[in-house]
């Protein structure tokens, strides 16, 4: 942070040659709607927002020392003149060329990039943090009308989690500046965002059609559905679809992805095209996942925190940030199993039940043989489990066992089994009366 202030004057964006890339949008540091990105080529920029930078040193305002907070009110209030978090960036993007930069290495060339039309949504929630933090509500009141324009604006187009954060920070100014009406209609559009949100695969297939990998492939292994995480919506999304989020990054970061997603300036791992590694977004979207989703502990978290990419590294500020306010405790044990049941067998179903001690996912796999060839699944943490499996043989031993999931890991029963009836004893009474 003291960097950042001692560097007396704006940091030009982060520019990154990663290699291989196409005429591409990249999120900078909060997600943009569709329309509402930066477009270079060649390369990557990140932190151009300004709105960013206003979040990002809001939120670490309360653990820097009276001396050093001072310069950075003084720094964010030069800052916010320039370039004004509530209105676009100019053009031409003396943005882009006119400042301090941020790399270690001389950049000979920089790219030539369209400045986003509208600031995003998530912008709210930033000056709401900034006023929280700094104490400075003048600034919101001032600037109420512009609030309430870029609201009115998005309001009606939410389709992400970062941007669920704008309706919340909206609410709270107008609460706060005493407007109780407006703050109503901000709660209202957060709960209608939250309610659409529940349904996390929406999401998570807008984010990944919205920033495509290079060549355009929309695999997600940027996991850009959590771009731009705030702590409020990442519990929201814990309470509501911790089993799902957790599958989804468990699969993303494993052996066959990218495992070593914390790594800064990691070689090349699950890219599509001739990148010769991934950018810093891909670690900042897990990490923030694993602190506000996940829950994970602070103890974990530092083993996550790698080195900054460069001077005023947004990324790792807000990392940081998380790795702090995060608890000492958090879930590493499996949920327990009990009270297995086979409710009910007809000649080609069963159906079973059981019970875990916290929430968790239910899983029934079965087969012929202990090997478990078939498998059910069915997403939702539940503590009462129960499900039926079809299309099963008549007259058939099966072997089954059942098995959860929860943030502390999986559980699984010791083997079962269940015998289908036979078919005829469904069938001959109707061919009897034929």
């Amino acid at each position: 942070m003291r960097r950042i202030v001692d560097a007396n004057g704006h940091l030009l964006p982060y520019f990154l040659e990663r290699g291989f890339t196409t005429q591409m949008l990249f999120p900078g540091d909060s997600l943009y709607p569709a329309d509402g990105l930066a477009a270079c080529r060649p390369g990557n920029i990140y932190w151009f927002d300004p709105g960013g930078l206003v979040y990002t040193l809001s939120i670490a305002y309360p653990y820097l020392s009276s001396d050093l907070q001072s310069r950075v009110r003084a720094y964010l209030s030069a800052e916010m003149a320039r370039y004004p978090p509530l209105e676009p960036l100019p053009w031409p993007p003396e943005w882009l060329t006119n400042g301090v930069p941020r790399e270690s290495y001389p950049v000979t060339f920089r790219p030539n990039c369209w400045p986003p039309p509208d600031p995003p949504l998530s912008t709210l929630y930033a000056l709401w943090a900034y006023a929280r933090y700094t104490g400075d509500w003048a600034y919101v009141q001032n600037h109420w009308s512009q609030i309430d324009a870029l609201f009115d604006r998005k309001k009606g187009s939410i389709d992400s989690y970062a941007a669920i954060s704008g309706a919340i920070g909206y609410a709270r100014i107008a609460r706060q500046l005493g407007r109780t009406a407006d703050a109503a209609e901000g709660e209202q559009v957060a709960v209608q965002a939250m309610t659409r949100g529940l349904n996390f695969g929406e999401f998570l297939t807008t984010a990944n059609a919205r920033y495509p990998d290079p060549r355009d492939q929309q695999t997600g292994w940027r996991a850009p559905v959590f771009f731009g995480l705030v702590p409020e919506v990442g519990r929201y999304i814990s309470d509501t679809n911790r089993i799902t989020a957790t599958a989804y990054l468990n699969d993303l970061t494993d052996s066959d992805g990218v495992f070593l997603w914390y790594i800064t300036r990691l070689g090349l791992q699950a890219e599509i095209g001739e990148s010769s590694f991934h950018g810093p977004d891909l670690a900042w979207s897990v990490f923030l996942a694993k602190a506000y989703v996940e829950g994970a502990g602070r103890s974990t978290l530092r083993r996550y925190l790698d080195r900054p990419w460069g001077l005023g590294d947004l990324y790792y500020l807000q990392k940081l940030i998380a790795t702090i306010e995060a608890t000492g405790a958090e879930d590493t044990t499996p949920p327990v199993i009990t009270n297995v049941q086979v409710l009910a067998v007809t000649f080609y179903s069963a159906t079973v039940a059981w019970k875990t001690d916290e929430p968790a996912t239910s899983e029934v796999e079965y087969g012929l043989t202990t090997s478990y060839s078939s498998r059910v699944t069915q997403g939702g943490a539940v503590t009462e489990h129960w499900m039926t499996v079809t299309g099963l043989r008549p007259d058939t031993l099966y072997h089954f066992r059942v098995c959860s999931t929860s943030a502390g890991g999986r559980s699984c029963s010791g083997d079962g089994t269940f015998t289908t009836e036979h078919g005829y004893l469904l069938f001959l009474p109707v061919i009897l009366r034929k």
